[in-house]
């Protein structure tokens, strides 16, 4: 009868034990921030920190080192500086490092991975990847 009763007792003991660890370790594999280029625009100060921004690419411009990334909608867009070489880089004042990768065509869907930042004229958003339907297209070097 011991034995009966052992194989529920360990059972429910490892559930509970699954149940914890599990708990503890969803906060590590929640999605970082995921919000829409107009919300960001409507209150960014409520988006600061680690955030993915989407959207659609509004448009690309490689010589420049910029990409628009607009909403469904084309009335909110931000701009993203992602410079490929050391003169845009400059030429933008952009901080960071330069970029490598293939830029977006008008119109993809855009996933802009970074962090949102208070500076003293605003916000900046600082790219560490650009992807489309989770595949990379622009990364920080």
């Amino acid at each position: 009868m011991a034995k009966k009763i052992a194989l529920p007792i360990t059972l429910v003991v490892l559930v509970a034990l699954a149940a914890v660890a599990t708990f503890l370790a969803y906060p590590k594999l929640a999605p970082a921030n995921v919000v829409g280029v107009s919300k960001v625009k409507a209150n960014p100060a409520g988006f600061l920190g680690k955030v993915t921004i989407t959207g659609l690419t509004g448009n690309a411009y490689p010589d420049q080192g910029v990409v628009e990334l607009a909403d469904e909608k084309a009335c909110c867009n931000l701009f993203l500086f992602v410079p490929s070489t050391e003169a845009q880089r400059t030429k933008l004042e952009a901080s960071g490092g330069l970029y490598g990768g293939t830029y977006p065509s008008r119109g993809q869907p855009l996933e802009a991975h970074g962090v949102l930042k208070e500076t003293a004229g605003g916000y900046a958003f600082e790219v560490s990847k650009l992807t489309s339907g989770g595949e990379l297209l622009l990364r920080k070097l």
